[in-house]
């Protein structure tokens, strides 16, 4: 039996289930069996089937790719007894159970769970009516190729057509330059445009309707077209003889009065000017700045390219203040919590660049390294998460195969890596995955006990409080 665990992108469980044969596609729009609803993953991205008992996962030609273990995979891969797997920004784990439990096998579509709060288009007006598309990104792109979050396969739209960004509960609508436009309402937009609840979106000749993810649209009765906004009346032209009215008499008069007046003006700018003309003008003091008042002013100028990252523009300005004014204590911590923040981007880096190469051990240490309180250090813990995971099966994988050549040594050892590596995570659902692991650690050093002379140094392994 397998069991797999989707994780969404804020790393929270969003489903489980098991299964043990059939095969089931992975996509972002209805007709998969497990739809993952964000922009980087594909309309229909994998295939995940049982083929001689074994699990198999295939890449359907994604834009993005299949990540399995850390590496993109080509064609078909068989997952073994336990994989990592990444669509988009998910994470699905894979894991083989001996025994075969109570879960309901997959029979019907998984749908991984968003924001209850959210917003989604649903189409209406067409062919395609009921066709929902979730709001679930940032910025929710628009248009007629298959890597935009609402991917609109129609003439009318172009290639990029608009974004929607989503600022906490306000979604905000900007047309970017389409050739047929965007329109809320029928009314043909030309800037941003906030989105209100049961506002009719249209993109060309697409039309939606923005509502809740929770809600329920009836599309019959948004059966045709959205409305045109009515056209304005007349030109207000009087349909009356051909004579001159007294309204163009009156026209004629304001027209000799702006005359008179404009030469008035003219007139009293020129004797302002020769007059101003004969004043000696007096040359402006030039001020020398203190000091103190240029290192100021250049801590102030590091203190801007440290809110644009640029550490090390930063570290100079505040190198010059230091030239400037000795003893500024401003430009001494600036400079420090600066050369800080430069250390930990190249920690950042370099941690990036061995993960990007699959040496996962080097990567780890590197960004364990990147210092807390910095600001590479929450998108290091991001990626060090994902390392660790990826270690953990690693090890786990291993530790099992020792088991199987009864190298209980060896696997006793990578099982506690793996236990870890999982507990460093600090993930608060984690607790079944550690118990599994320490059963599996239990199981080694039983074998590890009962054969005292091959292992005379052996010692139970004591699990750290944090981890129990």
């Amino acid at each position: 039996m397998y069991t797999l665990i989707i994780e969404d992108k804020n790393g929270v469980i969003a489903d489980e289930f098991s299964f043990n044969h059939g095969t089931y596609l992975i996509g972002r729009v209805d007709g998969n069996d497990i739809i993952l609803p964000s922009s980087n993953v594909s309309r229909q991205h994998a295939r995940m089937f049982i083929r001689d008992s074994k699990c198999f996962i295939e890449d359907l030609g994604s834009s993005n790719g299949v990540i399995v273990d850390g590496q993109r995979i080509q064609g078909q891969r068989d997952l073994g007894s336990a994989a990592q797997i990444r669509i988009g920004d998910y994470y699905l784990y894979l894991e083989f159970n001996n025994e075969e439990d109570d879960k309901q096998d997959v029979v019907s579509t998984h749908i991984v769970s968003q924001d209850e709060n959210a917003y989604k288009l649903v189409r209406v007006g067409d062919s395609f009516a009921g066709e929902v598309f979730p709001l679930t990104e940032r910025r929710n792109t628009v248009g007629r190729t298959e890597d935009n979050t609402i991917f609109l396969n129609d003439p009318s739209a172009s290639r990029r057509h608009a974004n929607i960004d989503c600022d906490g509960m306000v979604y905000t609508l900007a047309d970017l330059g389409s050739s047929n436009g965007s329109s809320v309402g029928a009314k043909r937009i030309s800037g941003p445009t906030i989105l209100r609840e049961r506002d009719r979106v249209s993109f060309g000749n697409v039309d939606f309707i923005f509502v809740p993810s929770g809600e329920n649209v009836d599309v019959s009765k948004y059966a045709g077209p959205a409305a045109p906004m009515p056209k304005t009346g007349g030109s207000g032209r009087s349909s009356g003889g051909g004579g001159i009215g007294i309204g163009v008499i009156i026209v004629g008069l304001l027209i000799v009065m702006l005359l008179f007046l404009t030469l008035a003006i003219a007139a009293a700018a020129g004797w302002w000017l020769y007059s101003s003309s004969q004043v000696e003008e007096v040359p402006p003091i030039a001020t020398e700045l203190s000091p103190e008042q240029k290192a100021d002013s250049l801590v102030n100028d590091g203190r801007a390219l440290m809110s644009q990252q640029k550490w090390t523009d930063a570290i100079a300005k505040f190198d010059e203040a230091l030239t400037a004014k000795p003893d500024s204590e401003d430009a001494k911590k600036l400079k420090a919590q600066a050369v800080k923040e430069q250390d930990a981007q190249e920690k950042f880096e370099a941690g990036l660049k061995l993960k990007g190469k699959a040496q996962y051990d080097d990567a780890l240490k590197k960004l364990e390294s990147v210092p807390d309180g910095t600001s590479a250090h929450d998108t290091a813990a991001k990626e060090l998460d994902e390392v660790r995971q990826i270690l953990a099966n690693q090890y786990k994988k291993a530790a099992r195969e020792a088991m199987d050549k009864n190298e209980y040594g060896t696997a006793q050892e990578a099982f506690v890596k793996a236990f870890e590596l999982i507990c460093a995570r600090g993930k608060t659902d984690q607790k079944a995955a550690l118990k599994e692991i320490r059963d599996q650690i239990t199981a080694a050093e039983d074998k590890m006990q009962r054969q005292r002379r091959r292992y005379p140094d052996f010692k139970p392994y004591e699990v750290a409080p944090q981890c129990r």
